[in-house]
């Protein structure tokens, strides 16, 4: 495309420069996005919930494919030509030919999480607001949520929508390039490349749906919850500084299913443990960064 654009400017302005920025490689730090598990029964309705959660994940790292990095060449490497005394490389268009099928962003992932999270309950409705906290390398990472939910109690079990919007910190590092295509009459096309790097923290807004089905038999020592969340995650979202329209971004869409055992104790209490599964597509094998669950709920 890009050599198609060259030859319209020159063929009328006799020369033309292009650029275009691309992500590397990048490393972010920061939790992956964690809801408190809900519950619904008869005690639900009317009422103030204080959820205590704690999670632990069994890995500390995501590794992903961005779907931004350049082309590579038959070994899976970007080949580039280095020119002494020069402040950039120059690109040979005919060997970098493959797509780059590797892993580019490497997600550290905080050990342990918590959640602390008070909701007003209605007839059907909630209404609810928390904040999480986590730290990895001695950098603390703390978010805060908003949620909204409907519910209904049925004979033997319980379901619950909820839409939450969320806003964690996240730490990146970016390792990016600038492609500088040159077109000068009678000479041969060149492609100079540059690269940069960028440092530091920000607050993202994500959102996530939740979707909660629970067992509400009271003559049974424990009762079973099943939890269904999807939604997004902005790992970094940065302008270039070499380019006015260059911008960097990555969103993970990601998915989890929980499940596990809940014990109402009285009308004001109730302990909950389970099993969380986290999907990211474009990670490794798929499932991710699993963790175990464990709630205390405290109900006025």
């Amino acid at each position: 495309m890009y050599k198609i654009i060259l030859f319209v400017c020159s063929y009328f302005l006799f020369s033309c420069v292009l650029s275009n920025t691309m992500m590397q490689r990048a490393t972010v730090a920061g939790s992956p996005r964690k809801s408190v598990v809900k519950i619904t029964n008869k005690y639900t309705p009317n009422k103030t919930t204080l959820n205590f959660h704690y999670s632990h994940f069994a890995k500390d790292s995501i590794r992903l494919n961005s779907g931004t990095h350049t082309d590579v060449n038959t070994d899976g490497i970007y080949e580039l030509v280095s020119k002494p005394g020069k402040d950039y490389y120059l690109e040979n268009p005919d060997v970098n030919t493959y797509k780059f099928s590797g892993k580019n962003l490497f997600w550290d992932i905080p050990k342990q999480q918590l959640n602390f999270e008070i909701e007003r309950t209605f007839d059907h409705f909630a209404v609810g607001a928390g904040f999480n906290s986590s730290d990895f390398n001695k950098i603390k990472f703390t978010g805060v949520n908003l949620r909204i939910g409907y519910f209904r109690n049925f004979t033997w079990f319980a379901g619950r929508f909820d839409y939450i919007q969320h806003w964690n910190k996240m730490h990146y590092n970016v390792t990016y390039l600038k492609k500088t295509f040159i077109y000068l009459p009678k000479t041969e096309d060149e492609i100079q490349v540059r690269f940069y790097n960028k440092d530091g923290t920000q607050m993202a807004s994500n959102y996530e749906l939740s979707i909660s089905l629970n067992t509400v038999d009271e003559t049974w020592p424990v009762n079973f919850y099943l939890s269904l969340n999807f939604g997004k995650q902005s790992l970094y979202n940065l302008q270039s500084e070499v380019e006015m329209f260059g911008n960097l971004s990555y969103v993970d869409f990601f998915s989890n299913f929980g499940f596990g055992l809940y014990k109402q104790i009285n009308e004001h209490q109730r302990i909950i443990t389970g099993i969380r599964m986290n999907y990211h597509p474009e990670g490794d094998h798929g499932i991710q960064s699993n963790d175990f669950v464990l709630q205390y709920d405290f109900q006025f």
